[in-house]
């Protein structure tokens, strides 16, 4: 195990004092818990009562504040605050999973948190996993000592105002109460998250609100209408029922695209006058409101300062940012309060303009960015982390790390992030080094001794865009499979279309086969189509890299074993897309399409399996449709798109005219842009 950040005990959050003792211990069979008001021990006995002594809380002001030792004798953990004492037994549970491991040194801890708020988002509209494995996911939350979840809800809220908008896998209301009642009992603030003006396409999609479209769109509010604010408060009150305890609400706010067609200063107004409404209402209701900042940032100073004076000033502005500063910027004063703020992708001047206006705020990064697997190693990791830097420097009560579904991301997989986010959040070092996190991570969650599986993650976190600037699409497509963007390929207006009825999911309808078909066009259309067959070969060899590191490290893992097989699934598939791609792409004889289909079959069915056990059934079907569908209709069929001749070429699908010219593919970090 490395030994870089001081983890001379892999616990994450890290602890802010930690000292080793000389003698070893592991728990012993007749060890037992006992609890008192503001301290609690594990051991036999009269041995477990004298832990206590010289033991006493930090001087610390964080209700999360503890100190804990552990030894031969036992562990015991005193606070000044129940919520101490929880975030004591998030140690003692990781504590126990190393000594489970190896005898481990006695311990003595005295802990609090630099953030007040660590966050993670919960994103439920696109794809639905298991509530038994959300609520083990819980567990993981409170392990990582979270303490705060953005629990955003759509179609998955068991509504009783409007029963129409219950999705046939939205949580029942003995689920969801026995879902908040374990998140509350972890010590986690529950922040119900519904949208009041743009994205609401899980609501106007229906009939019975088309006439509440803003010009026909399926994702917008028309504010004009009396109807829009009695619809929005009946959904509010509904969503409430269930959230009494909870002080904040997320009134969401953000990308109304169709909105930002208006002039700026009637886009202003109708965007404060409604909003105002809405967070009026939730603060009648005794809540804390939250918004997302990107509609009033993105103002001139003047409508921007008089939007400001229109929402409450108890309201939390949301500031996301998904990019990451700019790697020629110096990071060495990224921790100081007075320092320039950074150009760029990482611009924060909106954010302290902000505070100065009384507002308080909290950071939001991405932890799921990539395609099956988040890439961490190129944006992921770093948006996380400068992100933590900027809310400290910024005076921002923490973060959230957002996860969009969109992505189709695996909760597992996001793992990894969620424990960064988690250690820098609570203790804030200038270190840009990870390995010792990704060391820590790979012994807690399996048991290894080394980051081996972290670089396996890394080597399968790549994405590939072919740019199509030149089309009339408007986004990237994704390589060699589906990816969000890739609704451009399904729509007739392409983008115009994808913002206007939806930003992903999987309408109805969608043909697979057409949108496989249009890919491979615009990839033979490219003319850098060489650099992106070795992209392409490039993601195959690390993807056949991965796949020889995990399957022993599986048969070496101690836990989380089902994490591994399905990363290595993950690679099988990710090299064998590579080259059934280049394959239909670049012609091949029918022997080795026949290979390809069996190959893919069989990959199929591994989805099934490994997805079985966190995600519902009717979504891994879509997954597999998704991921399969279309290329194996290629295969089967035997043909495969015209080969383009020159540096143009015109296709025509559903009305969308494609020319695809462009620059070389790449594996780039997300651009900065806003909750999809």
């Amino acid at each position: 195990m490395s030994d870089l950040l001081d983890r001379a005990l892999p616990l994450l959050p890290h602890p802010q004092r930690l000292h080793l003792g000389p003698r070893k211990w592991a728990p012993r069979r007749n060890w037992r818990f006992s609890e008192g008001p503001l301290h609690w021990s594990f051991g036999a006995g009269k041995n477990a009562s004298s832990l206590f002594n010289g033991l006493t809380p930090p001087e610390n002001a964080s209700p999360e504040a503890y100190a804990l030792v552990a030894g031969p004798d036992g562990v015991a953990a005193v606070a000044r605050h129940p919520l101490g004492l929880l975030r004591a037994r998030a140690t003692l549970r990781q504590l126990l999973a190393l000594a489970g491991d190896a005898a481990i040194p006695e311990t003595r801890i005295a802990d609090w948190p630099d953030l007040p708020v660590r966050g993670v988002h919960l994103d439920l509209k696109y794809i639905m996993h298991r509530k038994d494995y959300l609520m083990r996911w819980l567990d993981t939350l409170a392990e990582y000592k979270i303490n705060t979840l953005l629990l955003e809800y759509e179609d998955k809220f068991p509504y009783r105002c409007h029963p129409v908008l219950r999705h046939p896998l939205a949580f029942t209301e003995a689920e969801l109460k026995a879902f908040l009642a374990k998140a509350r009992g972890h010590g986690i603030r529950v922040v119900p998250l519904l949208q009041n003006l743009g994205h609401v396409e899980y609501i106007l999609k229906h009939e019975e609100f088309a006439h509440l479209r803003r010009n026909g769109w399926h994702t917008e509010y028309d504010t004009t209408k009396p109807e829009v604010l009695s619809l929005i408060r009946e959904i509010l009150d509904d969503v409430l029922r269930f959230h009494g305890e909870d002080e904040w609400v997320h009134a969401g706010g953000d990308e109304c695209f169709s909105l930002l067609r208006e002039p700026r200063e009637i886009a202003a107004k109708l965007y404060g006058r409604h909003m105002a409404k809405v967070l009026e209402h939730l603060v009648a209701r005794g809540k804390r409101p939250l918004i997302w900042q990107d509609m009033i940032a993105g103002l001139p100073p003047a409508l921007r300062e008089a939007l400001l004076r229109r929402i409450p000033r108890n309201t939390l502005l949301c500031h996301w940012q998904y990019s990451s500063i700019p790697k020629a910027a110096t990071r060495g004063d990224a921790l100081s309060k007075d320092a320039p703020a950074i150009q760029g992708a990482f611009d924060m001047e909106r954010w302290r303009e902000f505070r100065r206006a009384g507002f308080d705020t909290l950071g939001v990064s991405c932890k799921n960015w990539g395609s099956l697997v988040p890439m961490y190693s190129r944006c992921v990791g770093e948006n996380i982390v400068e992100m933590i830097r900027a809310a400290h420097r910024y005076d921002a009560l923490g973060t959230i790390m957002s996860s969009w579904a969109c992505f189709n991301m695996p909760l597992p997989m996001e793992d990894l992030g969620m424990a960064l986010g988690a250690d820098r959040g609570w203790r804030i070092r200038r270190e840009t080094e990870r390995r010792g996190i990704e060391d820590a991570w790979a012994r807690l969650r399996f048991g290894l001794p080394d980051a081996r599986a972290v670089e396996a993650i890394h080597l399968l976190g790549g994405q590939i865009e072919l740019p199509t600037k030149e089309t009339r699409l408007g986004r990237p497509i994704h390589l060699p499979y589906w990816g969000y963007m890739d609704l451009v390929l399904h729509y007739p207006n392409a983008h115009e279309d994808r913002i206007k009825y939806g930003a992903a999911g999987f309408p109805p309808g969608i043909a697979w086969r057409r949108i496989a078909e249009r890919r491979i066009a615009l990839y033979a259309a490219a003319p850098e189509r060489a650099t992106a067959a070795e992209a392409l070969r490039r993601f195959a060899r690390q993807a056949r890299a991965a796949r020889e590191m995990l399957p022993p490290l599986r048969r070496k893992a101690r836990r989380g074993r089902a994490e591994l097989e399905w990363l290595e699934w993950a690679a099988k598939f990710r090299r064998h897309a590579a080259e059934r791609f280049l394959l239909l792409a670049e012609g091949g004889t029918p022997a080795a399409r026949r290979k390809a289909l069996a190959e893919s079959r069989r990959l199929r069915a591994g989805l099934r399996k490994n997805y079985r056990w966190f995600l519902e059934p009717s979504q891994t079907a879509l997954q597999a449709a998704s991921l399969f569908e279309g290329e194996e209709a290629l295969l089967q069929a035997g043909t495969v798109p015209a080969k383009s001749t020159g540096r143009r070429i015109e296709r025509t699908a559903r009305g969308a005219s494609l020319t695809a010219r462009g620059a070389a593919p790449q594996l780039p970090g997300p651009a900065a842009r806003g909750p999809p």
